[in-house]
């Protein structure tokens, strides 16, 4: 899809090949590559195993012509849409994309098997890039995005990585983008969102002696080096000297060493497990430790708990009573992880009748004007696909555009889908659930093994995973931290 694109921009300056799912040399060309681009992201994990170390990856991010975009703008506030891809990654990436470039008025869904947002929901418009057999039956419009385009910032993130970057091919890229949809406030967009180039300026910021700020057109801050809060008497700093030297100013900066962050020490508290697992390493900072290295826990279990029994003396039959601290430490336990997605094995597909009919549409203003139709759709299903054109007068914008409004009737009909192709896309999308489960608690998976069932009209994906993760969370308890005292005995005395 994007192949033809990167030839034609980066052609002379780089070599591009194309590696598709299912071919057969696509691990050799992903290891000898020294630039990866990646369409889905949920590929990540299975490209980024094939990868050299000293390799870089990139997520191709997509975007659509402005025309398109400006044209979606028009729709009116909460009207219900949804984006209809034949791939979920696609779609996902269509809504944020439209998002960034300010369609704000629609309420958009994703569709993709089982997604309980769109149950009870009449969808008003369906979201297109080219042919696709995602669209939900019953929605009045279809709206066509056109051919997905590559981003600037996915252009810049390449050139900057591959270090290529000149004024010529700065003038191809400017020209390639000149029609494509970006963010109103594109400075900022383009500092957050290209990586490598605000990597290298950020370098080069930190190398200045002088304080420096980077705004956008509102004077928004976007970045600033260590020199610059200086200029602004923040409460970061501890000194600060300016020597003038003629028309050179020198500053002298010297930030405040932050403390440690202190544990909440006056709330009573116990580390629980988050799992079940087997622990491989206890660390206990304060409280006291119910588990040892390779016992078996399950999840709720107190891990490191806050109540210290104080001992007494041996032969002593005074209660000492007991110590109660906010536990903390740290438990790294082996766990086994199981991930399920599934999905239909029908889809209902559409199947077009020939039928079509058009009509046209003038908007002046607030003013919507309707002129003919030159035929009718006996069916009572069919695709709407709205286009706009805006008018110009001597290559000005006018507040006017024609609008070309074209129904296709259609039937549905139930086919089986790609067993194979959907089992590879579920196995991708439980992947990356995993490697977001296992960032959240600082682990990494050490085995993991998929089941594939088939079985009452459903596809059914499950990810068995043996992973290590810290499993230790804090729970806080009522009380107070401090000594609770045990209950004095009665002296006893003989008698005879």
């Amino acid at each position: 899809m994007y192949a033809a694109e990167l030839e034609k921009i980066f052609g002379d300056r780089l070599c591009i090949r194309v590696c598709a799912g299912g071919d057969e040399e696509a691990d050799t060309r992903i290891a000898g590559a020294d630039l990866v681009l990646i369409s889905n992201p949920y590929s990540f994990p299975r490209v980024r195993r094939q990868m050299r170390e000293d390799a870089s990856i990139i997520n191709l991010v997509f975007a659509f012509a402005r025309a398109r975009v400006e044209a979606l703008k028009r729709y009116p506030a909460g009207t219900e849409t949804v984006a209809c891809f034949n791939y979920y990654s696609s779609a996902h990436q269509a809504v944020n994309a439209l998002y960034e470039a300010g369609v704000t008025n629609l309420n958009l869904y994703i569709d993709y098997p089982g997604n309980r947002n769109l149950e009870g929901k009449h969808m008003e418009l369906a979201l297109i890039a080219g042919q696709t057999d995602r669209i939900p039956p019953d929605v009045d419009e279809v709206f066509d995005l056109g051919d997905r385009r590559i981003s600037l910032t996915t252009l810049l993130d390449i050139a900057v990585k591959a270090d290529i970057l000149d004024d010529r091919l700065e003038e191809t890229i400017a020209q390639y983008s000149a029609d494509i949809s970006t963010p109103d406030d594109y400075l900022t967009y383009f500092f957050h969102n290209s990586a490598a180039a605000a990597l290298q300026l950020r370098s080069v910021m930190e190398s200045l002696d002088d304080g420096l700020a980077i705004c956008d057109q509102e004077f928004r801050v976007l970045n600033l080096n260590r020199s610059f809060p200086a200029l602004l008497g923040l409460p970061e700093l501890s000194y600060l000297a300016v020597n003038i030297y003629g028309t050179r100013a020198e500053i002298i900066v010297r930030e405040v060493e932050k403390a440690p962050e202190l544990l909440e020490e006056d709330v009573p508290a116990d580390i629980v497990a988050a799992a079940d697992g087997i622990i491989e390493d206890i660390q206990t900072d304060a409280g006291r430790a119910m588990f040892q290295d390779g016992d078996v826990v399950a999840k709720g279990e107190t891990l490191i708990s806050g109540v210290l029994d104080l001992k007494e003396p041996e032969g002593g039959t005074v209660d000492l009573g007991s110590l109660v601290v906010h536990a903390a430490g740290n438990v790294t336990a082996r766990t086994w992880r199981t991930l399920e997605e599934t999905i239909p094995l029908t889809s209902q597909v559409k199947e077009y009748t020939g039928e079509e009919s058009r009509s046209w549409g003038l908007k002046i203003l607030w003013f919507d004007l309707d002129f003919f139709e030159n035929s009718s759709i006996s069916s009572g299903r069919y695709d709407k696909i709205t286009e706009t054109a805006e008018l110009t007068l001597f290559g000005r914008p006018m507040p006017a555009a024609l609008t070309t409004v074209t129904r296709r009737g259609y039937t549905l009909r139930e086919e089986p889908v790609d067993g194979e192709q959907a089992a590879k896309e579920l196995e991708e999308l439980l992947w990356f659930r995993l490697e977001e489960l296992m960032a959240a608690r600082k682990g990494e998976v050490l085995r993991t093994d998929f089941v594939t069932r088939q079985e009452d009209g459903r596809l059914t994906v499950t990810l068995l995973a043996e992973c290590r993760e810290e499993i230790g969370r804090t729970v806080e308890r009522e009380g107070e931290v401090g000594r609770i005292y045990g209950t004095p005995q009665e002296d006893t005395k003989e008698t005879g």
